[in-house]
Order: structure tokens, then C-alpha cells, then sequence
């Protein structure tokens, strides 16, 4: 199990920020460590000029750089005041008015023409971004460079602009094609596939030729995808997974979304086409529409010795895998989704789904499944080992039976027979 490595309290963490409106947008924001989360694992970090909390595994930390300094103490400590809420923009990036040495033009700047523009003197000057969106201040010649410290990736200024370090994976693509349209580093100079078996062949190729479709309407367009949708429904309706119900006021709605993938035999041919129906469990929060996550899994020194003792002993070996295992959790908390994409409800006055099981993607997913599955081993006669909670025994007549369970994925040996047909 990952676990999460001790860090210096107060020191400067760069929290990622995955979704950005723009290219331009900083990726990560400049926060404090504070500790950890003591329901989620991550870790917690605090952005003074938004007042937000962030807890992620996604942080770079630097050990050796305290956010709250000797040197900037009398700044950040009065964060309320109107001299502390510049420090810090709100795209993240460190500021502090009075460290920026800049000298006011006493006479004001006269407009510069568009052809002195097109031609900039030093192309190696930084490109300075206002604060309006998805626009950029065309680059002025001949401008002195600011005395700014190194303390981010993009530094405010005093007239709320910050400045970009100049970039230097810009360029031109390659240009891999002659003039006759054809590859000039053609992949069959550099790759041979003699080497592989017909089987590794067919795989290859089948890999290359299947199309997985990104949207929902791709898939109804096509009639396999769209029979693998409407499998996975009928599923989801068989199983009783949920109920369609009017969405009950100010309650919070978990999304939801397809993903779709090919399953391929052994021989590289086309086993299936399968859809799955996932919830979006990220959006859900602890103490409301969930509580408990973990579930235990296999060890792996277990399984090999559940495989040694087959060998040794001359065991029946059999492994099992449970088709749509989570969807056989039972939810205890009180959970809405709202409709699956591409599908309508007809003949019904609700509008959304309240979970009667649990479903992919769902954060008590894990935990509903392993429980439902224990109860129903113990009824089966079996004990579970206190050493591994994944181990499942159970002895009669002077024989054993033992099962341990991955997930979904079962292996059972025993050297009887008629308890495994029975299992």
C-alpha cells in the first residue's frame, strides 16, 4: 500500500492543477504544507489568496524553502491587509510588490507602431501577459529587464501582469513526409515483425485496425459498440442497481460516463467489445455519500504458496473470475446519479438514479463488494485466516478447501473434488 513520506511543516508546495482554461495558465499554484488529510489520503496544502484548501498526491514539494520566510514574515503575516492580498495573485504565482525593484518612466510611453512590432530588437525579452484572458501584450524593444527574484514560474507585477519565462520547446515540426506524400522514415526500415509468431501478428494488427470510440454518439453509431451499451444496461437493470426517482432538493448528483475497451483472446482475434458504465466517484464527499473505502487484497507470498501447495500435493487447481463483481455490493449510504449518457427514461415521471448497489467508479465500491462476498463465504462454512483476510479455509473429513480472492479474480484448490464442484 503507498504511503505517504513525512514533510517539513510550512514549507513551499506546488500543488498541480490538472485542468487549465489555457496553455497559459500556470500548472501548478505555490501553497503552504500544513500535514495530512486524516480521511483522504494526500496531502494538505493551503493557498493564502484564495483561501482554499487543497489535498492531492500530486505535489512537489521544496524542503529547503519556508513560505513563510524571515524575510517576507512582516508581509505575509498580515494577510487581511490591503499590502498582504497582493503577495500572492490568483493564478498562484508568488508576489511581493516590494521586493520588484522597477523604476517609474517619468514621461509616459508613446504607442508603438505596428511594423516596430513585427520586428522586435531582442527577441530573447520575455513576453509580459495582462490580465485579460487569452490576450498578450505584444513584446516592447529595447525595455530594460526587471529585477525580479526567482521565486515562481510566473511573477506579478505591480500593474497585475505577471511575466513568463521565455519557452524553448517551441519550434517547427519536422517535416516527415517528402513532397510526393510519402513517409521519408518509413517504420518498416526500423521495425520487423519476423520475429514474432502468426499468433503476435494477428494481435498487432488487430491492435492497430479497432478504433475505441471517445464519445457516446461514436459508439451508437456502431452497431458492436452500441450492443456492448445496451448488455452492460440490461446488466445494470437485471442486478436491480438502481431506482428512477425525482432528484430530491439540494441534493448533490453524482455523473457519470462510458468507457469502452476490446478484449482480445490468446490468439490475438476479437474475444468482445465491452462497455462499461462508470460513476464519477471524485466528486463524491466523505461523511455525506460515503464513509468506508478499503477493501484487502491478495498478498502475493499467499498466492504463491496456495500454488506451491497445488504442485506439491497434486491439487485441483481452478481460477474463477466474477463477471460485474462490484455491481453486486449492497450501498448503505444515499447516493443519486443522474442519467447514463445516450439513454432516456420512458414511461417514468424521475429524472434520476438512486443507487440500490454500487457501481464502478463509486469510492465504497471496493468496500460493499469485499463485504458482500465475505458474508457470503462464511455462510458457504468457511473461515477467514486472521493473516491474510483475502484467504478463505474451510475443512471437512479430514480434507481443505482453500480460496483467496483478488478483487474479482478467484484461485481455489483442494484435494476435494466434490467441495469445489460444489463451490
Amino acid at each position: 500500500m503507498l504511503t505517504l513520506s513525512p514533510k517539513v511543516f510550512g514549507c513551499v508546495a506546488y500543488v498541480h492543477l490538472h485542468k487549465n482554461q489555457s496553455k497559459q495558465d500556470p500548472c501548478a499554484l505555490c501553497c503552504v504544507f500544513l500535514g495530512f488529510s486524516p480521511h483522504q489520503k494526500g496531502y494538505r496544502c493551503y493557498h493564502p489568496a484564495t483561501r482554499r484548501l487543497y489535498i492531492s498526491m500530486d505535489v512537489t514539494f521544496i524542503e529547503d524553502e519556508m513560505f513563510f520566510s524571515d524575510t517576507l514574515e512582516h508581509v505575509l503575516q498580515g494577510e487581511t491587509s490591503s499590502e498582504g492580498r497582493n503577495w500572492l495573485d490568483l493564478q498562484g504565482g508568488v508576489v511581493l510588490d516590494s521586493l520588484i525593484q522597477r523604476e517609474e518612466p517619468t514621461e509616459p510611453v508613446e504607442p508603438v507602431e505596428p511594423a516596430t512590432l513585427t520586428e522586435p530588437a531582442t527577441p530573447a525579452e520575455p513576453t509580459i501577459l495582462t490580465d485579460a484572458p487569452h490576450e498578450a501584450s505584444l513584446i516592447v524593444p529595447n525595455q530594460a529587464p526587471l529585477d525580479i527574484p526567482e521565486v515562481s514560474a510566473s511573477i506579478h507585477t505591480a500593474d497585475n501582469s505577471y511575466v513568463l519565462p521565455p519557452r524553448r520547446n517551441r519550434g517547427v515540426p519536422p517535416d516527415l513526409y517528402s513532397p510526393e506524400g510519402k513517409a521519408r522514415y518509413a517504420i518498416a526500415h526500423y521495425v520487423s515483425d519476423h520475429r514474432l509468431s502468426p499468433e503476435c501478428k494477428v494481435f498487432v494488427t488487430r491492435m492497430d485496425s479497432i478504433k475505441i470510440p471517445t464519445r457516446v454518439d461514436e459508439a451508437f453509431n456502431d452497431p458492436k459498440w452500441a450492443e456492448a451499451m445496451n448488455i452492460e444496461m440490461e446488466a445494470l437493470q437485471k442486478n436491480n442497481t438502481w431506482d428512477i426517482v425525482d432528484r430530491p432538493k439540494g441534493m448533490k448528483l453524482v455523473g457519470c460516463r462510458w468507457v469502452f475497451t476490446v478484449k482480445y483472446n490468446a490468439d490475438g482475434t476479437v474475444e468482445r467489445y465491452k462497455a462499461r458504465l462508470v460513476a464519477k466517484g471524485f466528486t463524491q464527499t466523505y461523511g455525506v455519500d460515503y464513509h468506508d473505502t478499503f477493501a484487502p487484497v491478495a498478498k502475493m507470498n499467499t498466492v504463491r504458496v496456495l500454488l506451491s501447495l497445488a504442485v506439491n500435493l497434486d491439487w485441483t487447481l481452478r481460477q474463477f473470475d466474477v463477471k460485474n463483481a462490484f455491481l453486486h455490493g449492497e450501498l448503505e449510504e444515499e447516493v443519486y446519479m443522474s442519467l447514463p449518457p445516450g439513454y432516456s427514461i420512458t414511461g417514468g415521471t424521475g429524472n434520476v438514479c438512486k443507487f440500490k448497489k454500487v457501481l464502478y467508479g463509486l469510492k465504497q465500491s471496493p468496500w460493499a463488494w469485499f463485504g458482500r462476498f465475505t458474508t457470503a463465504m462464511k455462510k458457504f462454512g468457511y473461515q477467514q485466516a486472521n493473516t491474510d483476510h483475502t484467504l478463505f479455509i474451510k475443512h471437512k473429513v479430514g480434507k481443505v478447501t482453500l480460496l483467496i480472492i483478488y478483487v474479482d479474480d478467484m484461485i481455489v484448490t483442494s484435494d476435494d473434488t466434490v467441495e469445489i464442484e460444489k463451490l
